[in-house]
């Protein structure tokens, strides 16, 4: 698997970030999803390097990056900016799209996770960010600038000043959405030719077609960790949204069936021939 550093924001000594709207720092923030996320990138089999937990400077956090040979580096924040902005955001170098790009790909992948499991809008136009500093001629922020590999991501979940985007905060859905979205990219690579011959096929469907549900869980999101709503009856159901790479890739709004959420692809099958 991969190797994954994580930088968790504002967790040096005297530097603790920006003062949430309910009275917390941005580091307690930022340490909630830094450990979930941490956890269950390594569940998920990757190496994963911590650092940030001391007074070195953020160029030299950056720098761990490339001293790790890391894969990804992902930077953890919460954004602020007088109580007025609001939005997800992911930050990656200027040269990502040619040095690194599957740390582009990621970041992309991550915006579009986080904005989705806590409900906030994606800003930028929904793309990733890049900012530039023309004194240092390269990258504006340290933690990007330091790593080498261009491979660092600022993950700006929601703003923390602003108490809309706050009352939104769920470290696990975060979590677990930053990690679907690497894993898209960084997982285990399949033998095609061995999945081929131990899985049958399965229908590919589209938004909009009548598919058979076999019952099961369904989540509020394409990456939540946990189930809600208790177990949903099987049935037929209406696929309305699909999130390709993702835990649970499916959206289903039942007809026979009580479903109304994001389900596994395993309970979704084409009616009249099984799951």
């Amino acid at each position: 698997m991969s190797k994954i550093v994580i930088d968790c924001g504002h967790n040096a000594v005297g530097d603790r970030g920006a003062r949430c709207a309910d009275g917390r720092t941005e580091n307690e923030l930022n340490q909630a999803v830094s450990d979930r996320l941490a956890a269950l990138l390594s569940a998920a089999g990757h190496v994963v390097t911590r650092v940030g937990n001391d007074s070195t400077g953020v160029v030299e956090r950056g720098a761990a990056g490339a001293k790790n040979d890391c894969d990804l580096m992902l930077s953890i924040h919460h954004n602020a900016f007088g109580q007025g902005a609001n939005g997800t955001s992911v930050i990656k170098s200027v040269f990502a799209d040619s040095a690194a790009p599957c740390a582009a790909q990621t970041a992309q992948l991550i915006l579009d996770a986080v904005s989705d499991a806590v409900g906030t809008r994606r800003r930028n136009g929904g793309k990733p960010s890049v900012r530039w500093n023309s004194a240092h001629n390269a990258d504006y922020y340290g933690v990007i600038r330091g790593n080498k590999k261009r491979n660092t991501l600022i993950v700006e979940s929601l703003f923390c000043d602003n108490m809309s985007d706050l009352t939104r905060w769920d470290p696990d859905r975060i979590a677990a959405a930053i990690c679907g979205a690497v894993c898209a990219v960084f997982g285990k690579p399949v033998n095609a030719a061995a999945a081929k011959e131990e899985t049958p096929e399965r229908p590919r469907f589209a938004a909009g077609d009548l598919v058979e549900f076999s019952g099961g869980s369904h989540f509020v999101s394409s990456d939540a960790a946990k189930p809600t709503g208790g177990v949903r009856t099987a049935g037929r159901a209406r696929l309305t949204k699909i999130a390709a790479g993702r835990a649970h890739p499916y959206h289903l709004i039942g007809t026979t069936s009580n479903v109304w959420g994001w389900v596994d692809a395993d309970r979704v099958g084409a009616i009249g021939g099984g799951v």
